[in-house]
């Protein structure tokens, strides 16, 4: 008798073990089904641009400052240097879209061109030579010691007299410099019309004295 309630007492043991190992498994299992998907949840990674849109100010365009027809040409030479649209802005300027991958090509590009007029400017007679900071935002001009001034006549006098009592808008020995130079700080800020862009234009005699600081636009 003793012998048969000791089995039994075994017996109810042995089922409790398994139905404990079988509830601990069960909750594992739901544990670690419940990780894997959360494990495998795919996340979306932001889109990166693959272009710049610059707003270029009014004061890059003489006429009115709205472009014209043939400014908002695509050229061949705007598609090598990676601008892909262009579109005019109603109250002044235009907005380019510039492939990110060829961006430094189109800055290097304008900065070329812009040396080039300066380099051209240089060659005027009463030019010594032209400085100009990183962003061209800042020009001077040095004029030539009047002692060594070429052979001119009173009316080369008289006209270069002239120049410096004009309106600075009416100058056009350095307007497209100005132009050019707004656009240059425009590509490179990446501007988004949230600033103004100006360029300082000095002229200085050859001992550095100022004879004339414009600032283009005039503000």
């Amino acid at each position: 008798m003793k012998k048969c309630l000791t089995l039994c007492i075994l017996a109810i043991f042995a089922v409790s073990l398994t139905a404990c190992s079988g509830t601990s498994t069960a909750s594992f299992s739901t544990d670690a089904v419940t990780q894997a998907v959360t494990t495998v949840t795919p996340t979306e990674a932001p889109t990166e641009a693959t272009e710049y849109k610059i707003h270029l100010p009014y004061s890059c365009f003489p006429a009115g400052g709205l472009p014209t027809d043939s400014d908002l040409i695509l050229t061949n030479e705007d598609r090598e240097c990676g601008i892909i649209s262009k579109e005019k802005v109603s109250t002044g300027g235009m907005i380019i879209t510039v492939e990110k991958d060829k961006y430094d090509q189109l800055l290097e590009h304008q900065k070329n061109k812009l040396c080039e007029l300066i380099e051209r400017e240089q060659a005027d007679m009463y030019i010594d030579r032209i400085e100009y900071n990183d962003d061209f935002s800042e020009i001077v001009e040095y004029q030539v010691p009047k002692e060594t001034e070429p052979e001119h006549s009173s009316d080369d006098d008289q006209n270069r007299a002239l120049l410096y009592t004009l309106p600075y808008t009416d100058y056009s020995h350095n307007q497209e410099i100005n132009y050019e130079s707004v656009y240059y700080q425009a590509l490179l800020k990446k501007n988004d019309d949230s600033e103004i862009i100006t360029c300082t234009y000095i002229v200085k005699d050859s001992e550095g004295e100022v004879l004339d600081t414009s600032v283009y636009p005039s503000t």
